[in-house]
């Protein structure tokens, strides 16, 4: 199973007792407004006040383990940075997986603080402690204000206490639409981290508008969603006055994991199907029908668009005919004459007499061959 990272942050992050070393108030929240306005910015810069009031990794973290390995040995690795609100931060990020499914194959932190007495907030909190986020690997911790869109588990621990936690591992993918844009992880798998990095160039750029910039981003989010969520077994408060020391271990029960797939529900052919099932429904046809009818409209569509194209050819065809069939009678009156006594004359040799008598059962073809038959006749006698 792969394991989250884990970011710890000590509770109260800073020094106060060395802020009158570079012109802030002892005790005075980094938060407030105007809080550096007295900052000795000639002698000193934010990176050494930073360096200077926070604590060191030996300062806080006493010992830690991973998959049965620790510390040096471990196949983990960590990272600092810095925060207004918590100083200096540490984060876990494990190299490997682990298949040992108990408290040994997990992750053990031994968390050390310098209070030896507890005081308590007006909500009955210990104002000392150390803050610890569950996450991805792929996430990174920074303001409150900037992690809306984050999935990070929160416990607090207060100095000189012992808890038990146990790991559920949950999965969600999304579908990347229009109306929610979000981005592969198989495409980009270091998406956050790279957005983080861009996010905290511009913020740099134009601190002062840091909400403004972060409520106009539109980065999209990852499709691929892992969510960590811790369940506290056992919480067991030590003798604050012998140890001050404070130990944490996280880890998987079983190998179940709960994924939850984001599928299309609707899409064309779902479409087609609900207008198939309210035509039958109210017209009493089915899908087929449907089909039927369509091809029925298209198949005449093209049926009246060729009988159209096929009108104007048949026009031109008979207007054709009639001029050739005009010009054929025209021909044969001037062939067939008669003289004023009602008796044909005899015809010119060389006239064909054939010619342009195309239709044989006309009335003048017919006259034409009772004259050859009468003037042969008349010829033998």
């Amino acid at each position: 199973m792969r394991y989250p990272s884990v970011t710890i942050c000590r509770r109260p992050g800073f020094n106060t007792d060395i802020f009158p070393n570079y012109g802030l108030r002892r005790g005075q929240s980094l938060l407030n407004q105007n809080v550096f306005r007295n900052f000795y910015f000639d002698n000193f810069t934010i990176k050494e006040f930073l360096e200077d009031t926070t604590y060191d990794f030996d300062d806080v973290v006493n010992s830690y383990a991973f998959n049965g390995m620790g510390m040096h040995l471990a196949a983990a690795e960590w990272t600092l940075f810095h925060t207004i609100s918590y100083g200096k931060c540490f984060s876990f990020t494990p190299r490997e997986t682990s298949s040992t499914y108990s408290i040994s194959g997990g992750w053990i932190f031994s968390l050390k603080h310098d209070v030896i007495e507890r005081f308590v907030d007006s909500y009955g909190v210990s104002q000392y402690g150390f803050h610890v986020y569950v996450h991805d690997p792929n996430e990174i911790l920074t303001s409150g204000l900037e992690q809306d869109d984050s999935f990070l588990e929160y416990i607090y621990i207060e100095a000189s206490e012992d808890i038990r936690l146990q790991l559920r591992y949950q999965e969600f993918l999304r579908v990347n639409t229009n109306e929610n844009p979000c981005i592969d992880p198989g495409d980009q798998p270091t998406y956050s981290r790279s957005r983080v990095t861009l996010l905290a160039s511009l913020l740099l750029m134009n601190f002062s508008n840091r909400e403004t910039l972060m409520a106009n981003c539109s980065c999209p989010k990852s499709c691929h969603v892992t969510i960590y969520t811790p369940s506290i077994i056992s919480r067991t408060k030590l003798n604050e006055n012998q140890d001050t020391r404070s130990f944490i271990a996280m880890h998987y029960a079983n190998n179940l994991v709960t994924e939850m797939k984001e599928l299309v529900g609707y899409n064309v052919t779902a479409f087609i199907a609900d207008i198939g099932g309210s035509l039958g429904f109210l017209l009493g046809l089915s899908v087929v029908g449907f089909i039927r009818v369509i091809e029925r409209i298209v198949c005449s569509i093209i049926k009246t668009y060729y009988q159209k194209k096929k009108k104007p050819d048949e026009e031109q065809r008979s207007e054709t005919q009639s001029s050739s069939s005009s010009s054929t009678s025209s021909k044969s009156t001037k062939i067939l004459h008669t003289n004023s006594f009602g008796k044909r004359k005899p015809l010119p040799d060389n006239i064909n007499l054939y010619e342009n008598l195309q239709d044989f059962e006309s009335d003048d073809f017919k006259y034409y061959q009772k004259t050859l038959i009468a003037e042969s006749s008349n010829s033998r006698y």
